[in-house]
């Protein structure tokens, strides 16, 4: 469908057609890995696990949103019991 024969078609009407569906296909792309990219960006320190959720399971909407509410989250600082004085 994609390569169909374009007679007729002004060449102009076919590229904008081509840039728009890559458009298209980068902006699906870059919403898919948006909370690994949120998790690296914020220095998560679970950045790799929120990355291999993402990766396996962020076709699923309900993997997607843990995703990115972990990816969200600041984590809790570790207690320090050097820092009680």
């Amino acid at each position: 469908m994609l390569l169909a024969n374009l007679d007729g078609i002004p060449v102009w009407v076919a590229a904008a057609f081509y840039f728009c569906l890559a458009l298209l296909l980068v902006s699906a792309l870059v919403g898919y890995l948006l909370p690994a990219i949120i998790a690296k960006r914020g220095e998560h320190p679970d950045a790799a696990q929120i990355a291999v959720l993402n990766f396996l399971a962020g076709w699923t909407v309900v993997g997607w949103i843990v995703a990115l509410v972990w990816a969200l989250r600041k984590p809790r600082p570790q207690w320090n019991p050097d820092l009680r004085r």
